[in-house]
């Protein structure tokens, strides 16, 4: 069989989310598929964002005329005009995106990955322009994709009731975590190296994503201020990811409260430094408003860190029992939580251990077993 991937999200300088979820399903498929032939299309992909030594695999990148200064516009005018003509060229048997799009035209089947629909339950978090593209993509890709498959089933019960589509239509895969780099930190060295580069010279809570409105940041700073306003906590609260969308009215909340001294906005995080933040977190805490998935929390289970998360959306899915779960929209709630576990020992050791059994629950490897059955099914 000949397999096409949409890889369009891989090749920038700092990707998260759907970038990482490809990254690794290509990966994966790599290690158990020798026999199928793969064709990994992107705007900027070249060997390195991939590494992959096997024969079966080849990274076909958009030409050079169409890379535009934006990559923005750049993957559109590839994506929309020319890359249908090269579907034809390239004779799939099936053709797999890991983006909430597919091509004007595709002469094979395809099979299309939904994480979330965001801009459809939120729409406040984005803006319009975003909101009006991605409701007109999904619908194109939802009414001509051969195959979906949704992260979780919190996913799936948004597509059915949303799009009215018919619940054997979806499928449930979750994403896995690289348990080759995600796992409890103790290198002293290496973490005295990572603590000194974000300057972090004290126990802390630990949040990580991007910085926007539907991460629900500044509900936690707001949760954070009530501990220290009792004198429950003498921690910091680090911030760890990139700046996004109105990610000012946060800064500015930080800044109103006088909480300057006592958070830390790290910026993006390499790969290879979030396990160590993350094994020496004291809590981890996401208290989103809307994931598709959320891979972090599943990545502070596999460091060995205890998690607190929202009950919104799939995040009870991705934690079960091995982390507390609370109402995103109380600040109290959040900051109880959060104080339960930073002030019991026995707590913090059990939700350690519960959350490294549950970790192993998700593999990269599982994920593509199962992706690759639905291709094979499709084609």
């Amino acid at each position: 069989m000949r397999i096409g991937i949409n890889a369009s999200s891989i090749g920038q300088t700092q990707f998260t989310g759907i970038g990482h979820y490809t990254q690794n399903l290509i990966w994966a498929l790599s290690e158990i598929d020798n026999l199928n032939t793969y064709r990994i299309y992107g705007p900027r992909l070249n060997s390195n964002d991939l590494a992959i030594k096997n024969k079966n695999f080849d990274i076909v990148s958009m030409p050079e005329a169409i890379k535009l200064k934006s990559i923005w516009y750049s993957w559109y005018l590839w994506h929309y005009s020319f890359f249908p003509v090269q579907l034809i060229k390239d004779k799939l048997d099936n053709y797999l995106s890991t983006m909430p799009a597919l091509p004007i035209y595709c002469p094979s089947p395809r099979v299309v990955v939904i994480h979330d629909i965001i801009p459809i339950i939120l729409p406040q978090t984005h803006s319009t322009r975003y909101e009006m593209i991605f409701k007109m993509e999904i619908a194109h890709a939802l009414k001509y994709a051969s195959g979906i498959i949704a992260d979780s089933n919190s996913t799936k019960q948004d597509l059915v009731k949303h799009f009215h589509l018919e619940p054997s239509r979806v499928v449930v895969i979750y994403p896995g975590y690289d348990n080759k780099l995600f796992s409890p930190v103790t290198d002293e060295a290496l973490i005295e190296r990572v603590m000194h580069k974000y300057e972090i010279n004290e126990k802390y809570i630990l949040f990580i994503g991007v910085i926007v409105p539907r991460k629900n940041i500044e509900r936690l700073i707001k949760a954070y201020r009530l501990l220290k306003k009792k004198g429950l906590i003498k921690h910091k609260l680090v911030i760890a990811g990139p700046k996004g969308w109105l990610y000012e009215g946060i800064y500015k909340l930080v800044h109103d409260l006088e909480l300057d001294g006592d958070i830390i906005f790290t910026g993006y995080v390499s790969d290879e430094d979030l396990p160590v933040l993350l094994s020496n977190a004291e809590v981890f805490v996401c208290p989103s408003l809307y994931e598709g998935f959320g891979i972090p929390p599943l990545e502070s289970m596999a460091c060995g860190t205890p998690v607190v998360v929202s009950t919104a959306s799939s995040l009870p899915e991705v934690v079960g029992d091995a982390g507390i779960t609370v109402d995103p929209y109380n600040v109290e709630a959040i900051a109880e939580a959060i104080h339960s576990v930073i002030s019991d020992a026995v707590l913090q050791g059990q939700m350690r251990r519960k959350g490294l059994e549950r970790a192993r629950l998700f593999s990269w490897e599982k994920a593509a077993r199962q992706t690759l059955e639905v291709l094979e099914n499709t084609a």
